[in-house]
Parts: C-alpha cells; structure tokens; sequence
C-alpha cells in the first residue's frame, strides 16, 4: 500500500507560501501612496522581472501672455483686454482670442496624462446661445503686444473635439475636452508652444466672455487666481519637484509687462495627491 503522507519537504515549502504577507497596502485596497502608481506589468509577467514605479503629477499651470483680435477692427491690437472672448455675428462681429500657457520643461519620459485649458467665465452676455467654443492650437508664433485679425496666426489648427461646451451661468471654471496630445508636444519641443486661440465658429451669433490675464485682480504676482490656466496630469519615472522642472520662459512675455520684469512671478502649482486639489476649485464643465 503507497504512503499517502506529504513528503516533509514538499510540507515546509506549503507552509512558507502560507506565510508570505499579500502584496499592496491594508484594509481598502492600499497600494502605492498618493500619486504613485505602482508598474509591475500585469499577471503574465515573469516573477522578477523589471519593475518600474510611477509618479503622477498634477499641474495648474498659467499664461504667459493673452490677446482678443476681432473683425471689426481688423488692425487694433487688443492685448491689454480685460477679457478673453469669442463671437459670432451681429452685433459683436468676428472675435477670436489666444492664450499661451507656460508648459515645463520635465524630465525623459515624462507622459502627459491629461491637459485641459480651464477658464473662469465670468460675464453673462445674454448673448450666449448654446455656442460651444471650439479650442485649436496656434500654429505660428504670435505676440499679445501686436497680434490683430489681420495678422494673426493662419492657417488655423485643428478644431472640434477640444472645445468647451456651451454656457451655464457666469461665475464659474469651464474646461476644455482633452489636448494632451498636443500639450505633449510643447512639453517635448518647447519651441512648438504657440499657445491656442478660442474660435468663433458657429451656425448662430453667440457672445462668450472670459477673465483675461489683463483684467484687473485676476492675478497677482504670487498668486493664479482666475486667469487663464492649463490643467495638466503627469506620469514621471522619478519624482517631480522644483529642482527637476525647467521654468524657461518665452521672451517679453506679458507677464514682465504686467508686474514688472524683475519681479518673481508665481507660474504654477504642483499637487503629488489624489486628483486635482479641491481647492484649485477645478469645474469639469
């Protein structure tokens, strides 16, 4: 009659396998801390292979400079308007804005997750219609200091998908669809970032107006407040800090103008947590 006892060996090694703590964190789920995400490449990966860790990173990232140029006066700079807007037909005429945002330079390998423009609409027109306004990348370089209807950046680049969707009420963030392509561009070639004009197509006239960089209280030096911003999620191979982010600058931006050229000027925040902080106040709209 064969033995039917498990070889004593064969026991301790059960045993050991028994005793191994589980991997991740305790009770609800756990897993790497707040912004990490922790790559290990799935169930079919060899035991022991490669591991990488990754840090997601949330950015607010601000303008640099913003201008309207409108058809009706086709030659007048507007780059110390109040207000960023959009319009189609009578009475406001053609109005398109631009807006450059800051993009930093980061690390090798740094992946955009996630880029939307975020803007505080501040005004209600009684114009507004159920516009939605079309959002496009600038595709030549442009200054707020010069930049008319007449010259300004054309052809213009794509437009659709990326575009902020029709008015809700005055007083509130509204956000772009999803540019993380093209924001992966400027964080890979800086010199690509000509920034992104609102257009004014629409099969109806439609006012729209935005806080500019210019109106009075928007910003501060130390401070983003409620003008222009870019949201931006990243993925890194290394943690991200103020020592491994570039801040280079374009040249004569209008923010030197604004608050002086030698002064310190505050042009993004940074959050390593769960999402967007609650108090940049973001509105998903």
């Amino acid at each position: 009659m064969k033995s039917t006892a498990i070889p004593s060996r064969l026991l301790a090694l059960m045993l050991a396998l028994l005793l191994i703590p589980a991997c991740g964190g305790g009770a609800g789920g756990g897993g790497a801390p707040g912004g990490m995400v922790d790559i290990s490449g799935g169930p079919d990966s060899p035991v022991g292979g490669n591991q990488t860790t990754k840090y997601v990173t949330y950015f607010w990232l601000g303008a640099v400079q913003d201008a309207l140029v409108m058809s009706q006066y086709p030659d007048w700079n507007r780059g110390t308007n109040w207000t960023l807007q959009a319009a189609h037909g009578r009475p406001n005429g053609e109005q398109r804005s631009y807006v450059q945002f800051f993009v930093p330079q980061l690390p090798a390998g740094s992946k955009v997750l996630e880029a939307r423009i975020n803007l505080y609409e501040d005004y209600d027109s009684g114009q507004n219609g159920p516009a939605a306004i079309q959002v496009g990348e600038a595709v030549a370089p442009w200054s707020a200091a010069s930049v008319t209807w007449n010259n300004q950046p054309n052809p213009l680049g794509p437009l659709g998908a990326q575009s902020i969707g029709p008015f809700i009420r005055a007083g509130m963030w509204r956000t772009s669809g999803d540019i993380r392509e093209i924001v992966q561009r400027h964080v890979d070639n800086p010199m690509s970032n000509n920034g992104f004009v609102l257009n004014n197509t629409s099969s109806f006239a439609f006012l729209r107006t935005f806080t500019g960089l210019d109106q009075p209280n928007a910003r501060t030096a130390s401070t983003l407040g409620t003008a222009p911003r870019l949201l931006m999620k990243v993925e890194s191979t290394v943690p991200l800090s103020t020592a491994n982010i570039g801040t280079t600058l374009p040249p004569n931006t209008e923010l030197g103008r604004i608050f002086g050229f030698s002064t310190p000027i505050l042009i993004y925040q940074m959050s390593t947590g769960d999402g967007y902080p609650a108090a940049w106040d973001v509105g998903l709209f």
